[in-house]
């Protein structure tokens, strides 16, 4: 096989054998394989001088009959029908395939919308579990601070009491001790002044 690009759509194919059908259906797209002919050789001089008669050949055409003119027009729209089943068929075909590659996918996306969904449902209700127990742990640990300052407040009044007590004590303790000691010094004075 030999391929030979003759435009931007269209390639000369060389083949040992005739294509199967003249539509093929090739990566996804339709192609029309048509047989190649000669290219008819046109004598040019003919054309140069219009006032010259044209050779019969060129003025007389088979005659044929009205039959043959039906038979081809009926094998062309013979011919045209079955393109246009082939091609309908072929539609079908990659339609089909392509809703049924669509509704995979749709399936896909549906299946991995769902999954997401859940796994935000668990995520929120996670969060909301999260956020409801810190809450509980904050208002644990402001009863449990104002406990502390209760008993900090209670514990610090009691030493200031106990430490006025203490003082007051000392100092009453102190001052009879004072009062004995300069009792006795003036006892001892006294004696000594008698004395002498």
């Amino acid at each position: 096989m030999a391929l030979k690009p003759l435009g931007p759509s269209t390639w000369s194919v060389a083949a040992a054998k005739a294509p199967p059908k003249p539509h093929i259906p090739l990566d996804g797209s339709f192609t029309i394989a048509v047989p190649a002919t000669k290219p008819v050789r046109r004598d040019f001089g003919a054309w140069a001088t219009p006032f010259m008669s044209l050779p019969e050949k060129y003025t007389t055409f088979p005659a044929t009959s009205s039959d043959d003119d039906m038979g081809s027009m009926a094998t062309a729209s013979t011919r045209l029908q079955e393109i246009k089943g082939e091609m309908s068929e072929q539609l079908e075909k990659l339609v089909h395939e392509r809703m049924h590659e669509t509704n995979a996918r749709i399936d896909e996306l549906a299946s991995k919308m769902e999954q997401q969904n859940e796994e935000r449902c668990t995520f929120e209700s996670k969060t909301i579990t999260s956020l409801t127990a810190l809450h509980d742990h904050q208002q644990n640990s402001d009863i449990r601070m104002n406990n502390i300052e209760n008993t900090v407040t209670g514990i610090s009044s009691s030493v200031v009491t106990q430490m006025n007590s203490m003082l007051q004590t000392m100092q009453s303790a102190l001052i009879g001790r004072i009062d004995a000691l300069e009792n006795s010094e003036t006892t001892k004075r006294a004696r000594k002044d008698n004395d002498l």
